[in-house]
């Protein structure tokens, strides 16, 4: 997998579980890991598959196993969230955005939980930052004008949702 260059400077990478690393100039390229569980495959199997209980339980085993593994996070908060539970998957995302800053979908799966969890000031915030980065995702603009609409600013709304009805009519 591709491994950020933040993970890199910041000691995260490679994680405890490495057995066996191949460097180039102090930097690893090639890195083999440890399995122990099979709890972080499962979790994601359930996921895709809809057993969304159970992939809650799995993922929060793999995250505890490998609390570096940024994707691991990710893909708790999207199970959280599509099981309501707003508050934790911002959480889950919060903490994968802080072991891979630069990535983009848990970016935008942020600032969607918090528009469904009416943080609309702070989803403002990150969605901004999703469209400033790539004002390619459609999703973007929908959930920023419902973030501007639960606000009560329906003219900001419109403008968004204008924008992302543009991509849908491509």
């Amino acid at each position: 997998r591709f491994v950020d260059p933040y993970q890199l400077r910041n000691g995260i990478w490679p994680p405890d579980i490495a057995v066996h690393n191949v460097t180039i100039g102090g930097q690893p390229v090639f890195t083999i890991l440890k399995r122990e569980t099979y709890a972080d495959f499962n979790g994601v199997r359930l996921a895709s598959s809809n057993n969304l209980q159970q992939a809650l339980t799995k993922l929060r085993e793999a995250v505890d196993e490998q609390p570096n593994n940024e994707g691991l996070w990710f893909q708790l908060g999207l199970v959280q969230s599509r099981l309501g539970q707003y508050g934790s998957a911002i959480s889950s995302l919060k903490k994968s955005l802080s072991l891979y800053p630069s990535d983009l979908n848990a970016k935008l799966y942020l600032g969607i939980a918090q528009v469904n969890a009416g943080k609309n000031d702070q989803a403002i915030v990150t969605l901004t930052e999703v469209i400033d980065q790539n004002p390619n995702i459609p999703s973007a603009y929908d959930y920023m004008g419902k973030a501007y609409e639960a606000l009560g600013n329906m003219e900001r709304a419109r403008s968004y949702y204008q924008i992302s009805k543009r991509f849908n009519n491509r």
